[in-house]
């Protein structure tokens, strides 16, 4: 899922820090919730990231 939020956040700088904040793990664990709905989970994040919701 690291990949994931290397694509979906490019800045090199927010995607480490998003992979070295404590909720990571929480995150992950969503993220495969969202590919297992069939979802494609760097469009789901890059969405969310795209209307502010994660920083």
């Amino acid at each position: 899922m690291a990949a994931v939020v290397q694509e979906a956040v490019p800045e090199h700088a927010h995607a480490r820090a998003v992979l070295a904040d404590a909720a990571w793990p929480s995150l992950r664990g969503w993220l495969a919730e969202v590919e297992r709905a069939g979802e494609d989970p760097v469009e789901f994040l890059a969405a969310v990231v795209g209307r502010g919701k994660l920083s």
